[in-house]
């Protein structure tokens, strides 16, 4: 099935999600369609919460009482980044450092996640209602992982509220979340921005919202969990470019690195997101085939070839 029209997709990315919020209000504010957003993790949650009120503003006001509400600011997520953003340690020392100050090591250890099914309920469940996204306002989709089959879901029908939870769900700080017969998690942790998935739905243009860091982060690799931990950065990295070249423009507002449990910049990552996609309006128009011919073509005439995001060996 082929559909006609254009898939927006709000990749992973926890807080540096924010992002999405400033990519959707230049996109709205140009009048560049999209026809379906497909959300994964942080991406599923903005999305969903536009599909049920169709308003930029909206989400944003939303998202934003979300992080200052008190259930989030006492809550294991906005407090992980302040006690582990010491660079000079080690995973274990970062951890020892986080379990000191909170004491919750053990449901890492011993139980499916960080967080309790509970807490998390008394977080999102305000701001997620328990709609079927089948009859949205606007047509959404989200992404999820299946363990048992290990296979990545996207979601057109089904409770909001389980199924956003369930592509949020990041492995190690939530518990999966029971669907079926099986346990669901992350989207990300197979198709960061969803693009899979807007393929599988027959979508032919996407755009893809990558907010993901560009830069591999400059932290200390001392023990064998640093190494672990920085090798899957590695190959999720690669496995995303590969993904990325399927889009037909791709939309990255982050430079550098920004932590994804940093919550404390997300106005800034509303406006760095906006900031970013104005200054790519006409690349994203002649992509989508929203200029005139000649406009297309001059458009593309001046532009420098971009890296294809192979994977490139260094000789030595």
């Amino acid at each position: 099935m082929v559909v006609q029209g254009i898939s927006l997709n709000l990749g992973a990315g926890a807080a540096r999600g924010f992002a999405h919020i400033g990519v959707m209000r230049a996109l709205l504010e140009h009048k560049i369609p999209f026809h379906r957003i497909i959300g994964v993790s942080m991406g599923a949650l903005v999305g969903s919460i536009y599909s049920i009120e169709p308003d930029i503003r909206f989400v944003e006001e939303r998202l934003l009482d979300l992080v200052a509400s008190k259930a989030f600011q006492e809550s294991l997520i906005a407090n992980y980044y302040k006690t582990t953003k010491t660079e000079d340690l080690n995973f274990f020392q970062k951890i020892g450092n986080w379990y000191s100050k909170t004491g919750m090591l053990g449901r890492v250890l011993i139980g499916p996640g960080m967080l309790t099914k509970e807490e998390i309920e008394t977080v999102l469940d305000p701001y997620l209602p328990n709609a079927n996204i089948a009859y949205t306002r606007f047509p959404f989709s989200c992404v999820a992982v299946e363990l048992e089959r290990g296979v990545p879901l996207i979601f057109s029908k089904g409770s909001m509220r389980t199924l956003v939870t369930a592509s949020m769900s990041m492995p190690m700080v939530f518990p999966p979340v029971a669907y079926g017969k099986g346990h669901l998690v992350d989207g990300g942790v197979l198709d960061k921005i969803g693009i899979l998935g807007a393929k599988e739905l027959g979508f032919k243009k996407i755009i893809a919202v990558d907010v993901s860091n560009m830069d591999f982060p400059v932290s200390m690799i001392k023990s064998g969990i640093d190494v672990m931990l920085r090798a899957e950065e590695i190959a999720s990295y690669h496995r995303r470019v590969g993904q990325l070249k399927m889009a037909s423009v791709v939309i990255q507002p982050i430079e550098g690195n920004i932590h994804w449990a940093d919550y404390s910049k997300c106005k800034e990552l509303i406006e760095i997101g906006y900031e970013k996609t104005i200054s790519m309006m006409e690349e994203i128009k002649a992509a989508l085939g929203l200029l005139s011919p000649i406009k297309r073509f001059f458009f593309w005439q001046k532009q420098k070839p971009k890296k294809d995001g192979a994977i490139s060996y260094l000789l030595i």
